[in-house]
């Protein structure tokens, strides 16, 4: 069964809004905020649920969906692929994770900083 709160006792949306904030300062994965949804006990539909959510709210937020670029030091630079309206942007995320599993995990990261 689903907690209201955390093991540090937050709920899901201030853990969000941690990520939204963290979102500033560094990139965060997509398995960062899966690993953040299963602190709540969270699964299935409910789990996909708070995903979706946490990733509307760092693109609402500002954030945009990166990745590391090889040709320029490992600067965050935005992923082409995933520049698209927010709705659009998350439902492709969420699909790639339903089709590549923990793998996923990595090939998506979300920051407010600078980025080429």
């Amino acid at each position: 069964m689903a907690k209201e709160k955390n093991t540090q006792g937050r709920t899901r949306q201030e853990v969000i809004q941690q990520t939204l904030n963290m979102a500033d300062l560094e990139a965060v994965s997509l398995g960062e905020i899966v690993s953040d949804g299963q602190m709540f006990d969270l699964e299935g539909n409910e789990l996909v649920a708070y995903v979706r959510s946490a990733m509307l709210a760092l693109l609402e937020g500002g954030a945009r969906i990166v990745g590391q670029s090889t040709d320029r030091g490992g600067e965050w630079t935005v992923q082409q692929e995933f520049d698209l309206p927010n709705d659009e942007a998350v439902a492709k995320a969420l699909q790639l994770w339903e089709t590549e599993g923990r793998a996923a995990a990595f090939l998506v990261w979300f920051y407010r900083g600078p980025v080429n």
